[in-house]
């Protein structure tokens, strides 16, 4: 690898000290010691060098270790020099930069000025970790960006059509708070009311309950479903069976017209969608259905939704899809 010699003969000394600092018990300091000194061993490191790097440490004071904050503060307070690096990015070729600074510290003395704010004997070359092929590739910070159609928003897709994205669909399109929790989660994802296999929070505003569910079909059909077995009371499912059962005890929405019925339910219930399968060109139904319902069991466990925490879901996705793995 491409690392200053140092760094790699540094490191065994580096993991002893901090063991020692880290264990206050002798018997796991000398457990951890042997653990540690077999893993250098695994990586190629000689064993002669790692006991006698280990050796070291042993008659260190472990108090001497950890240090005393108060002592360290009031040495900087008291006005110690401070020592400046000179930070540059490793290369086996610039093995010369310590050697140049240093022949040439003496310039700063030449100025009476400079030599007081700057004390040659304090600078110092450093080095810091090149960047890698990996570093190029992958980004530490998460974008937010919609990774099949850059021009498309993250988040609920508002067709301003259908009844669902009129009245129902939650006004914050971007984010997903768990009424359990109080943990908020971003959607990932480009989603509308016209896409397939998608995953979706309903949530009763009035008894302050979340229920996830899925479906193959598209989104907008799904909900027209839902909206008709609460009319009807038919018990098809738990947001179904949710509603029919309360409806005189908390529910106050009206059946009398369908227009009443959707205006009056809107006060009382919001759709989120939070995920979509995006189907690959070799999956099957039985393997779509399968991600869906890992899906829908991941967001199951996020957001908290099980009786058992305050919500409606009974029937754990997780589960079902490890039985379909294992039938599989």
């Amino acid at each position: 690898s491409c690392h200053p010699k140092h760094v790699c003969t540094n490191i065994p000394q580096g993991v002893a000290k901090r063991i020692k600092r880290i264990c206050s018990d002798e018997s796991e300091y000398k457990k951890h010691k042997l653990s540690h000194t077999e893993h250098f061993v695994d990586r190629g490191y000689n064993r002669e060098f790692i006991c006698t790097e280990f050796d070291k440490c042993d008659n260190l004071d472990r108090l001497d270790l950890i240090g005393d904050p108060e002592i360290s503060f009031n040495i900087e307070k008291e006005g110690k020099a401070r020592r400046i690096p000179l930070v540059l990015d490793f290369h086996p070729s610039y093995a010369g930069a310590t050697r140049a600074v240093n022949k040439h510290k003496h310039l700063l003395d030449l100025d009476d000025t400079l030599k007081d704010v700057v004390s040659k004997d304090n600078i110092f070359v450093t080095f810091r970790k090149a960047r890698t092929l990996g570093d190029s590739l992958v980004h530490s910070r998460y974008s937010r960006t919609n990774p099949d159609n850059n021009s498309k928003p993250l988040g609920n897709i508002n067709c301003g059509k259908c009844n669902l994205c009129k009245l129902f669909l939650s006004e914050n399109s971007v984010k997903i708070q768990s009424l359990s929790t109080k943990q908020v989660y971003n959607i990932n994802q480009s989603i509308s009311c016209e896409d397939e296999h998608v995953i979706y929070v309903i949530t009763d505003l009035v008894c302050k309950k979340q229920n996830v569910g899925s479906t193959d079909s598209t989104m907008k059909l799904r909900f027209s479903n839902h909206k008709s077995h609460i009319k009807k009371k038919v018990n098809s499912c738990r947001v179904a069976v949710h509603y029919n059962q309360n409806n005189q005890k908390a529910h106050k929405f009206r059946i009398d017209s369908q227009a009443q019925y959707n205006a009056t339910l809107a006060l009382e219930l919001k759709v989120t969608l939070v995920d979509k399968v995006k189907p690959e060109p070799w999956d099957t139904p039985e393997s779509i259905s399968n991600k869906l319902s890992k899906k829908e069991a991941y967001w199951q466990h996020q957001l908290k939704t099980f009786e058992s925490d305050g919500g409606l879901n009974i029937r754990n996705e997780r589960i079902i899809a490890n039985k379909r793995a294992k039938v599989n």
